[in-house]
């Protein structure tokens, strides 16, 4: 007799002929009962697919590492979905697939975390919002800092470069202190330089102020974790490059600026000293350690977003004006991706905007109002706020009045700056200024813990598979609901739903299948499953039913016509492409009188999904 394991490897490499999971009940969503024993044997062929889940749902946890030999397969495969996803998640390694989740769902993701030792991958950990919800994560404390607009600071222990080979061995305490007198040398000649009478273009082109001081937070901090050193630095040394690089936009007091260098290096030395001696974490992220950024004078980067990540991937550059920071906030957060379909238009544009173009107005009343939330941040997400111009990322200069205009308010608000979600009724929008206020508006947003729930599913499936909006949004409620006692708990059990569900428990899923359903939906005269959730929820009130408005029924299915049962004038039916033609028509229509549904908002991403399955029923284009 074979044994367990090479059952396993045989049913891998043959793919295993069984579409569904046998231990799961194929006309459910929920986990079947405990498999019964079988006089066949636990080694039976048949059981083959019970063990691919096994290991699908092990390197799902465990960030593609499979079964080891030593696991008993058998008493696994026995055990129902639900105890078989437990059994996993009580691995460490299930909190670097949380804190991997949260980099994808952020848009940082890496290739590998770790290396094969096991060590830290220097750019995986590069995003402090994914690193502190990982940790809040493994407490079993406040998952959804996610999505908190104020953010502390991780960076593995101080480990100081050796000297130049050849010199007296050093202790590392005795080396900081070495790196520390060579830094407050070079800060005490510039400044004696200054004092001498350097001027102004002398000072820029020594770059003296950004040589050993800039470095010096390296020396404490490893390289290989170079997010927070850069981060930190910059908030220093900034001042004097924007003075540098624009002198008639920004004007400092270099003699002062150095002396603050100088005394920060200091302050970094005596905190490094204290980091070197303080314990070390537990858990599964235990080589990272917390930074109080108040000892670093750096509490402003508590308020910021993913340095590396965010300021310098979205450039804020003269043409597109924080357009592409408002694109990143709508795509992660809110699964906004800003396809440019002409639904929903707004009334009018300013005429002097780009936005004003029929072609981008679909975008742009959506993508406008979120860039406002950036107004103030100019190159390398800097605050250029009470500074007469805006320097932008690629080196140009404007007017901060004129700059900022484009969002002063109407309607007797301040700025025109917010989540807009209806373009004709303010009411329904959540309108701000700031970058807390939308942070503030991010945490309290349905629509953000439904992307959530969206990224979870497709990080675990693939972002090509389809799936139910009606099963989703029924996953979204449950973590809505459990996440008021405890996030990190919602989120656990968000994870186990996905990975029991049948899509993950289908051993080779279709992509343009859905197999989970809303519970107590009958899916044989369904409409297809990725817009009837939408017509059940902002339709059938109307269209349903043989009293249906306009002869339309779009709570029915015809699966061998492939359209909705619709009658025109005289009872006839009207066919499939007239249907869609019409539908299509009424839902991209600004006009109140032919917009549908009548009378009643529907989220923008709604709209969105409609139109583009309806223009992929008319051969991929509008009519």
């Amino acid at each position: 007799m074979l044994s367990r394991n090479t059952w396993l490897a045989l049913a891998l490499a043959l793919g295993a002929s069984a579409s569904c999971l046998s231990a799961c009940d194929s006309s459910s969503s929920e986990p079947s009962a405990r498999p019964a024993d079988t006089d066949a044997g636990a080694d039976a062929p048949f059981e083959w697919d019970r063990r691919l889940y096994v290991d699908k749902v092990a390197r799902a946890v465990r960030q593609g590492a499979g079964l080891s030999a030593d696991e008993d397969v058998e008493a696994l495969a026995r055990l129902t979905p639900d105890e078989i996803v437990d059994h996993f998640m009580k691995d460490p390694r299930f909190v670097d697939t949380v804190f991997d989740f949260n980099q994808y769902f952020l848009g940082w993701k890496q290739s590998n975390l770790r290396r094969p030792n096991g060590s830290w991958n220097g750019d995986a950990v590069i995003s402090r919002r994914a690193l502190h919800a990982a940790f809040e994560f493994e407490k079993g404390g406040n998952y959804l800092s996610l999505l908190a607009f104020e953010q502390p600071q991780y960076a593995f222990r101080p480990t100081p470069e050796a000297l130049e080979e050849g010199a007296p061995a050093m202790s590392d305490a005795e080396l900081l202190r070495h790196h520390l007198d060579v830094a407050l040398k070079e800060a005490d000649d510039l400044l004696a330089s200054i004092q001498a009478g350097m001027d102004w273009g002398a000072f820029c082109n020594t770059k003296l102020y950004i040589t050993e001081l800039w470095s010096f937070s390296y020396i404490l901090f490893s390289s290989s974790y170079d997010d927070f050193p850069i981060a930190t630095e910059l908030g220093h040394v900034m001042p004097l490059f924007f003075a540098c690089e624009w002198p008639g936009s920004y004007s400092v007091d270099a003699a002062v600026e150095v002396r603050k260098l100088r005394q920060y290096a200091i302050e970094l030395h005596d905190y490094a000293q204290e980091l070197l001696t303080k314990p070390e974490q537990t858990g599964r992220l235990h080589d990272l350690t917390e930074v109080n950024l108040q000892r670093l004078h750096a509490e402003r980067l508590a308020k910021n977003l993913d340095f590396r990540g965010f300021w310098e991937s979205l450039d804020n550059s003269s043409t597109n004006q924080n357009r592409r920071r408002a694109a990143y906030v709508l795509d992660r957060f809110f699964c906004d991706d800003l396809k440019p379909i002409d639904a929903a238009l707004p009334a009018a544009h300013a005429s002097d905007r780009h936005a004003s173009d029929p072609a981008c107005k679909s975008c742009h009343y959506k993508l406008d109002p979120m860039a406002g939330f950036f107004k103030e941040y100019g190159r390398i997400g800097t605050s250029l706020a009470g500074q007469p111009n805006m320097i932008f990322d690629d080196g140009a200069v404007m007017n901060q009045e004129a700059y900022q205009s484009q969002w002063k308010g109407t309607s007797g608000r301040s700025w025109d700056i917010g989540y807009v979600r209806s373009t004709t009724d303010p009411s329904l929008n959540s309108y701000g200024e700031s970058l807390e206020d939308l942070f503030r508006i991010i945490e309290g947003a349905p629509e953000v813990k439904a992307c959530l729930t969206r990224r979870t599913f497709e990080y675990f499936n693939g972002d090509e598979q389809i799936v139910d909006p009606g099963y989703l949004a029924g996953l979204t409620n449950s973590f809505i609901e459990e996440a008021k006692a405890n996030s990190s708990t919602a989120f656990r059990n968000l994870v186990r739903r996905v990975l029991t569900s049948r899509t993950f428990r289908t051993s080779h899923p279709r992509s343009d299948e859905c197999y989970d359903v809303p519970d107590g939906v009958d899916a044989t005269s369904r409409p297809p499953c990725s817009v009837a959730f939408i017509l059940q929820k902002n339709c059938a009130t109307c269209h349903s039913g043989a009293g249906a408005q306009a002869g339309l029924d779009l709570t029915a299915w015809r699966a061998d016509e492939q359209t909705f049962p619709h009658r025109g004038p005289g009872g006839a039916s009207w066919p499939a492409r007239e249907t869609f033609t019409r539908m299509l028509d009424r839902i991209r229509s600004s006009d109140p009188a032919r917009q549908m549904p009548a009378g009643r908002s529907m989220p923008p991403k709604e709209r969105e999904d409609l139109y583009l399955w309806l223009t992929e029923r008319l051969g991929g284009g509008a009519p």
